[in-house]
């Protein structure tokens, strides 16, 4: 079979106007599978070579078992025979955990996928093994997908889930990528992200330079950073003094101060690559120093503001395990006896009234934690039971709630709890002076001198490299078929484990030669405009002004002004004059 029959069976809507079928089937030659080698005559090499024979094609078959073991067409589903309204589209199917018919999916309730049963209307589904397969399966496949570059809308499209799971789903990757601890010097630790190459929302580690450069993705989230911040977390000594450096992305600042609300940030702005932020926490108060990014070896102009209202998480409280002992084993015995009861007297509920409420003034008293209760309440099979037992119980169980509810924060038109961030402006001067005026600068720079060695404040001594690359446009001056080869070699991997995804570098392009932009000149481009879209045209250069190009568009017929960072030249020709 040739490279073209088989790339064109492919389903590649990510990736258009693919190279030459010289560059195809120079692809599909160099496509190998480094693990697979040929057996021996030892009877151990042939096993092995056996089982992966058997079970690669397993591996590469499971999205087709998936899909016919949740997924069904509307016509096929049992649930919208039985409705007016039929769902427009295939949708995952479960059982019901209660009465075990079919139900489908229905929307979402925040990060917990809904699902509709005939008998009990809508409701999440979390505890059934066969919903655990079922997630544990998108889960994976997602994290595949967006591994492979698609983007999150287009992953929610394909699985039929929602971009709120896929959120939760890269948090939780992210939370749980083995990755190697930073380098720790004496006391100190650096850390250094970098945007890479991918257009994907998912910060995760995929590179590693000098054991404390992380590459990461592009356009990450606030809750996929925390999460990545919690998994370094583990690796770095709590006594450790901290720098922590990234580029100017706003949704840095809020997981850092949340996860290491002690370290020294240092934002690199890309923006005109000459000027950074430090942030510091001193006595309770966040500080900010802005500069040029060599401030430290030159002592020039800085400015320190005073930050009020900075966000800080609060870190999630762990789930309560439940203390066999004492009133709280009486309620469990209690629920216990209610689950498996058929007889539902009032001998019973005065049972359950008298614990619950000696456990209300356990909990007003500080002696018990609400959390274990509540825990215990969760075993109760409620909608199990008859409808006029359980409105009794759940009137019980909302007496319990209201008599342990603490009371909002605030009051009138005074919420603290929701207070902007703002800053004041407390120091303008130089560096020099604002070590002797302003609390905590000098500190900041003993440290920020020993992590940096006294030179400039950047995340990356290769930052204008490597910039982040689009699809189908190389970065500046990248080979257009070399750039074309990597991305396609790169998309057709899918690894199971998210850790074997194989980063891109710059070693992977091939910078062609700068092309100088001149007047009365022919080009063939390749341009995105705002929105993202990728277009090829041919221009007439009429005149340049720095990083513009006004020109002449035989596409639109017309004079437009063109960017030179999203312009990448393909054919460049001189006009003679006549």
């Amino acid at each position: 079979m040739k490279a073209e029959e088989v790339i064109q069976n492919l389903n590649l809507e990510n990736l258009e106007n693919l190279p030459n079928p010289d560059a195809l089937e120079t692809i599909w030659k160099n496509l190998t599978l480094p693990e697979l080698k040929a057996p021996d005559t030892t009877l151990q090499s042939r096993i092995l070579f056996m089982a992966y024979m058997i079970f690669m094609p397993v591996k590469a078959l499971w999205t087709l078992c998936f899909q016919n073991l949740f997924k069904v067409k509307p016509e096929e589903c049992p649930v919208c025979a039985t409705q007016k309204k039929k769902r427009g589209k295939p949708h995952i199917v479960l059982h019901c955990p209660y009465c075990k018919r079919l139900m489908h999916s229905q929307g979402t309730n925040g990060r917990n996928p809904t699902f509709h049963c005939p008998n009990h209307g809508r409701l999440s589904i979390r505890r059934t093994y066969e919903a655990r397969v079922f997630f544990i399966l998108q889960a994976l496949r997602a994290t595949q997908l967006l591994v492979a570059n698609l983007t999150q809308k287009k992953v929610a499209e394909l699985l039929g889930m929602t971009r709120t799971f896929i959120e939760t789903t890269v948090a939780t990757v992210a939370q749980n990528l083995k990755i190697p601890p930073p380098e720790i010097k004496g006391d100190l630790v650096l850390l250094i992200f970098i945007d890479g190459f991918f257009g994907s929302r998912i910060a995760i580690l995929v590179g590693k330079a000098n054991k404390s450069v992380f590459w990461t993705f592009g356009y990450e989230n606030t809750l996929t950073i925390t999460s990545f911040l919690e998994n370094i977390k583990k690796g770095v000594p709590p006594e450790s003094t901290l720098v922590i450096t990234t580029d100017g992305n706003p949704a840095y600042i809020d997981p850092i101060r949340s996860v290491f609300p002690e370290a020294i940030h240092v934002r690199h702005f890309h923006k005109d690559w000459n000027q950074a932020a430090i942030h510091y926490s001193k006595n309770g108060q966040i500080y900010s120093i802005h500069g040029p990014i060599d401030m430290l070896k030159k002592k020039t102009t800085a400015k320190v503001t005073v930050w009020e209202g900075v966000r800080v998480n609060p870190q999630k409280p762990k789930k309560a395990s439940v203390t066999l002992e004492g009133e709280t084993k009486k309620l469990l015995d209690a629920v216990t006896h209610i689950n498996a009861s058929q007889n539902y007297d009032g001998r019973l509920l005065q049972r359950f009234t008298r614990i619950l409420r000696r456990l209300t003034e356990l909990v007003l008293e500080e002696k018990l934690e609400k959390r274990e209760v509540l825990e215990v309440l969760k075993l109760l099979e409620i909608r199990s039971i008859p409808l006029k037992f359980r409105n009794k119980l759940r009137a019980r169980i909302k007496e319990f709630r209201e008599a342990t509810s603490k009371p909002r924060k605030g009051s009138g038109d005074k919420r603290p709890y929701v207070k902007k961030r703002s800053s004041t402006l407390i120091f303008k001067g130089t560096l020099a002076e604002a070590e002797e005026k302003v609390e905590g600068v000098r500190e900041v720079v003993e440290v920020l001198n020993q992590a940096f060695k006294g030179g400039k404040l950047v995340n990356s001594p290769v930052e204008g490299v490597n910039s982040e690359v689009e699809y189908l446009m190389s970065s500046k001056n990248a080979s257009e078929d070399v750039l074309k080869i990597t991305l396609f070699n790169h998309f057709l991997h899918t690894p199971l484990k998210v850790e074997d995804a194989t980063p891109l570098s710059t070693s992977n392009i091939t910078r062609r030669p700068r092309v100088p932009i001149r007047p009365l000149q022919l080009l063939e481009v390749r341009y995105t405009d705002r929105r993202g879209k990728t277009s090829s045209r041919v221009l007439l250069v009429l005149s340049v002004n720095g990083s513009r190009v006004s020109a002449f568009c035989f596409l639109k017929g017309k004079t437009l002004t063109f960017l030179k960072s999203r312009m990448e030249i393909l054919h460049a020709q001189d006009i003679p004059f006549p």
